[in-house]
């Protein structure tokens, strides 16, 4: 029970960081509605939208798989760990006041989307917690992804004048951040090599298709 708690202690907290600041951040004060503090507004739009980037997102299901003892075990924590910061962000954005009830259903596609794509990501995680190329591939998923999304999503293309300036310039200040994480990020992974800082999980009870899964890794 203590081994459990050590493992996943870790991304119980990374989960429920992630989820409440990208809650606080999306609050916007009164003096920010009625046309003032737009530099504030400004800065608290450019960190909102890092944080509730996608790779961001895929972070957490992937260091969740990173934890995980076993391959089917990393599928459902990527899972796990995706849903359960999305019910404490709208839970906690309902009890402040950002978000009405009904968030939980009108947002139900990222809700369907971490069970899609985040235990895939968090058998990915696994991987990128062994040596060799493949794991080096799984552990630059996230800082490829960071440099590629401003441009998938056209961060850098300014919207219409009519849009304050916060919102429009925004986006630009939130794709530049996500790229220069990318690129520091993607640095270190890769100076570090294929066969440094790898923190393998102890094993837990054997499963005969998980050991192929691993065989067929080696």
């Amino acid at each position: 029970m203590s081994e459990n708690r050590a493992r996943w202690d870790p991304v119980m907290k990374v989960c429920v960081a992630l989820a409440v600041v990208s809650a606080l951040f999306n609050i916007c004060v009164p003096p920010e509605m009625s046309g003032d503090w737009q530099v504030y507004s400004f800065v608290r739009k450019s960190i909102s939208k890092v944080l509730s980037s996608g790779s961001v997102w895929a972070a957490v299901a992937l260091y969740a798989g990173w934890k995980a003892p076993r391959p089917r075990l990393a599928l459902v924590a990527g899972v796990a760990a995706a849903e359960g910061t999305l019910l404490v962000h709208y839970l906690l954005g309902v009890a402040l006041g950002i978000y009405e009830m009904n968030i939980l259903w009108s947002n139900n596609i990222w809700f369907f989307a971490g069970v899609l794509y985040c235990g895939p990501l968090g058998l990915c995680g696994w991987y990128a917690a062994r040596a060799g190329w493949l794991g080096l591939a799984a552990r630059m998923i996230v800082p490829v992804g960071a440099v590629l999304e401003p441009f998938v999503l056209r961060h850098f293309d300014v919207p219409y004048q009519q849009i304050p300036w916060p919102e429009r310039y925004s986006n630009v200040s939130s794709g530049v951040l996500l790229v220069v994480l990318g690129v520091v990020t993607g640095a270190f992974v890769l100076q570090r090599g294929p066969y440094r800082l790898i923190s393998v999980p102890p094993a837990e009870a054997a499963d005969p298709v998980d050991e192929q899964v691993a065989g067929e890794q080696k």
